[in-house]
């Protein structure tokens, strides 16, 4: 057991203030031991966050989390000659030639992320593989250069000196992201990580990562040679998605979203500390004043986790995703209120519906319009200045924030609620004409998904719309109906809508018969204005 105690509930800037000569902390709880160690308490009161409580980042004493691996405690685990079982022949032979560089130059490398975790999480041959991240021990940039000096099969693609980063290919196609080992600071929360050190030991570098399922490292000195200094093996094949340290949340929030992520992807459920963790981030609001920067990391991995296929395994984590109130990333005055339970309804109506615009539309398969769909029935009650705020935090582009602006002005007409079955095609086209395809599919979903008669009739006239009327054009402008003798003003609107309405119903197939279709029409309102005289 740990040997300094605290109590619950102290803060975290006045438990650092005590200068324990002792760590790590503890305290009890519901007869439970929790820790919390003085480097987490540092790292919080450096993002300026120290008015939270200890519970921020307190763990059962029992955490793996709690556990620091050292250069020579790692776990390894060995496939040989069996890379080829697993991936392309031509990744294989990069590694291989990577290989003898490294030798040449006295460098140590790691192929670290997604690649090395889907090896063990699948165990089958990724056929494709276009993108690689390679972990350099020492100077990235000295060895790019080395690369360049003395590969033919390696170019060099481009440099970031800033960054101690480089973008090389090999052959045709290949490409490699290389980066020196590092360490890093969060200078508050959300922010972009600052690096002070590179060229650190590879254990130092893994304990800055996300989850430990995604801190394998794959040799490429001994290709085939997995190591594991954060029990990513086991919780892989436990089904675990476990962050590394108590304050990772803090540091990046966007990583709330990627647990989700992962756990959707994967069928995984969340390490227990894990889910205590992701909790406390919730139940205690962050000042505002030190929650910012990281929207267009929030942006993204929200799009992420909610175009992730969709399963059992999603519409479990989208529940715990709304319960927990975990859309607050996107703006924390949201705050808490409600069971989440009506909103995660929406977005399993949502998921339902979307099938079935699927199977309709080829669009509504891409993952674009997905996403867009999703984003507005998330923030369909937003309204304002929420909304504003909202949009302006995730760096929404033009063309998404037109989707949602659009959803809710048609939302609150209602429109979609009016369509009725075998509605004449005018009808449809007004309906469905000048809206973003993502609008139309969220405008279908909530007036549909509680009717599935309506949601019937608003599928069958969109796809009607889509095969028969969306491009439907009139030849004849303004000037043309002038010519024919329309008078100038209103009339000229009200005739070119005349000429739609006659194209839609095939009575006018091009221009020659809208001309004759404009006399005929002027002729008979010549023939009225008589008779009324």
């Amino acid at each position: 057991m740990a040997s300094a105690e605290i109590q619950p509930n102290t803060l975290i800037k006045q438990a650092l203030a005590l200068e324990y000569d002792e760590d790590p902390l503890y305290y009890e709880e519901a007869g439970k031991t929790y820790v919390v160690r003085l480097r987490d308490l540092e790292n919080m009161v450096a993002m300026d966050l120290g008015d939270l409580p200890v519970e921020c980042i307190s763990v059962e004493e029992s955490s793996p989390i709690l556990v620091s691996r050292m250069e020579d405690d790692a776990r390894i685990y060995e496939i040989g000659g069996r890379l080829t079982e697993f991936f392309p022949i031509y990744f294989v032979a990069a590694l291989y030639e990577l290989q003898s560089l490294l030798i040449k130059s006295d460098t140590q490398a790691y192929v670290i992320g997604g690649i090395t975790r889907d090896l063990l999480l699948y165990e089958e041959r990724r056929l494709e593989i276009q993108d690689v991240d390679i972990t350099i021990e020492g100077d990235a940039l000295a060895f790019v250069e080395f690369i360049a000096k003395n590969s033919k099969n390696f170019s060099l693609e481009e440099v970031f000196p800033e960054f101690g980063t480089a973008k090389v290919k090999y052959k045709e196609g290949l490409g490699f992201d290389i980066a020196s080992t590092r360490k890093e600071v969060y200078p508050h929360c959300g922010a972009l990580p600052q690096v002070v050190r590179r060229g650190v030991p590879l254990f130092e570098d893994i304990s800055r990562r996300d989850f430990s399922t995604n801190a394998l490292a794959l040799s490429v000195n001994t290709p085939g040679r997995i190591i594991d200094y954060t029990n990513g093996i086991a919780d892989i094949e436990a089904g675990l998605v476990r962050v590394l340290h108590p304050a990772s949340f803090y540091e990046d929030p966007s990583r709330v979203l990627r647990a989700y992520k992962f756990a959707a992807r994967f069928g995984f459920n969340f390490a227990p500390e894990t889910e205590r963790l992701l909790k406390m981030f919730f139940k205690h609001p962050l000042p505002e004043d030190t929650y910012r920067g990281g929207g267009d990391r929030i942006r993204y991995e929200l799009g992420e986790f909610l175009i992730t296929e969709d399963s059992t395994h999603k519409n479990r984590w989208l529940k715990h995703f709304m319960e927990n109130h975990a859309l607050r990333l996107v703006n924390m005055e949201l705050g808490m209120q409600g069971s989440g339970e009506e909103d995660f309804k929406r977005l399993a109506n949502a998921a339902q519906g979307l099938y079935l615009l699927g199977e309709t539309i080829d669009a509504f398969r891409e993952t674009g319009p997905l996403y867009r769909v999703y984003l507005c029935l998330l923030f369909q009650n937003f309204e304002g200045e929420m909304l504003e705020k909202t949009l302006h935090r995730l760096g929404l582009t033009r063309a998404e924030r037109e989707v949602i602006e659009k959803y809710q002005r048609i939302r609150a007409e209602k429109r979609f609620y009016t369509l009725k079955e075998f509605a004449p095609p005018v009808d449809v086209y007004d309906l469905f004409n000048n809206l973003p395809l993502a609008t139309v599919g969220a405008g279908i979903i909530d007036a549909g998904s509680d009717e599935p008669a309506r949601l019937k009739t608003l599928l069958d006239a969109f796809n009607m719309y889509k095969r028969k009327w969306e491009n439907v054009e009139i030849e004849l402008d303004g000037d043309d109906l002038i010519d024919l003798g329309v008078a100038k003003g209103p009339a000229v609107g009200e005739m070119l809508r005349k000429l739609l309405h006659a194209r839609l119903a095939g009575r006018v197939l091009d221009r020659m018969s809208e001309v004759r279709f404009v006399q005929q029409d002027l002729e008979e309102s010549a023939e009225e204005m008589t008779d009324s005289v």
